[in-house]
């Protein structure tokens, strides 16, 4: 078994992890540095007793090793083993330097996911009555978390591998991968594409509460560019694309029938003419219209111009 062991900054700077105990963060990181090679610790109950310094510490510690499995930190076997549920993502040993755990039945029970973390091939939990020293423990609801505490533990974290990990009941969930391609379908059907990084980083935190967010962005950009036709909107006051995805504009109404209020042609105002005009209009028409009668000079000058031009 290797002397070193690692902990990667996405677990235990999750609000998950940050959110337990200090005792329960104390725990798993004695675990993590005590497990073997494939993350196995059959010991945890010796584990408790070493690192507790009285006997209210060993109290302290069984809950928190409650609250380690109830927050799927690590998995327990019915046989008293313990496993680090995300060990893989903590820990990378070379094959031929990694020593296979003898854990064989516990470790025919799990299956990895795609995320490199442990999980039940029948998703099967711990008994309630599941004991480290032969005594039934304590109740998790006697060191109950406040509720913001609790709301955290259905957040997700992203790891190094490009996948995202919910600490919640759900196995299933979209890489990072499949959400940027998502996103860039909605930012080419997007009419303003202004703030593209800012966008993608906004649509990536809201999909972890959204498992169909896609659908709903879509829609809601459909609306806005029927709005936007109806109304003959100007480019200029079209949504920046990061004003629309960090509002979540999609959740908004947009009316159907053409609006008179925003930015649409303001009707020209009639102009009423002075009193002058007309007579000016009239005077101007006949000036046209009546011929004008020459003097006797004029034609005289006409006549001579004439037969000059006829030698």
């Amino acid at each position: 078994m290797a002397e070193k062991r690692m902990f990667s900054i996405h677990v235990i700077d999750s609000d998950a992890f940050l959110d337990m105990p200090i005792h329960a963060q104390l725990l798993y990181f004695h675990l993590g540095m005590r497990a073997d090679d494939d993350g196995f610790i059959n010991n945890p109950s010796k584990i408790m007793r070493i690192i507790g310094l009285n006997q209210d510490d060993i109290v302290l510690l069984k809950k928190a090793m409650d609250l380690l499995i109830e927050k799927k930190f690590i998995i327990m076997f019915d046989s008293g083993v313990v496993v680090i549920k995300h060990w893989l993502v903590n820990n990378y040993l070379r094959s031929d330097r990694k020593k296979s755990t003898t854990h064989t039945a516990e470790f025919n029970q799990l299956k990895l996911k795609n995320n490199n973390s442990y999980t039940l091939i029948n998703n099967v939990g711990v008994p309630d009555d599941r004991q480290l020293t032969g005594k039934r423990q304590d109740s998790i609801d006697k060191i109950r978390l406040d509720k913001d505490s609790i709301d955290t533990i259905n957040r997700l974290i992203q790891y190094p591998d490009d996948r995202v990990i919910a600490f919640d009941s759900k196995e299933t969930t979209k890489s990072k991968t499949e959400l940027i391609n998502e996103f860039e379908l909605l930012w080419k059907l997007y009419p303003r594409k202004i703030g593209k990084e800012k966008s993608l980083k906004k649509y990536l935190e809201y999909s972890k509460n959204t498992d169909d967010l896609f659908e709903k962005v879509k829609e809601g950009i459909n609306n806005y560019l029927e709005y936007i036709k109806t109304n003959s909107i100007e480019n200029s006051y079209i949504k920046h694309g990061t004003t629309y995805f960090n509002n979540k504009s999609w959740e908004d109404e947009y009316p159907t029938g053409k609006s008179n209020s925003y930015n649409t042609k303001k009707a020209k105002k009639e102009i009423k003419k002075p009193e002058w005009y007309d007579r000016y209009e009239d005077e101007l028409q006949n000036s046209k219209t009546v011929k004008k009668e020459l003097t006797d000079e004029e034609k005289l000058l006409i006549n001579k111009e004439a037969k000059e031009l006829f030698k």
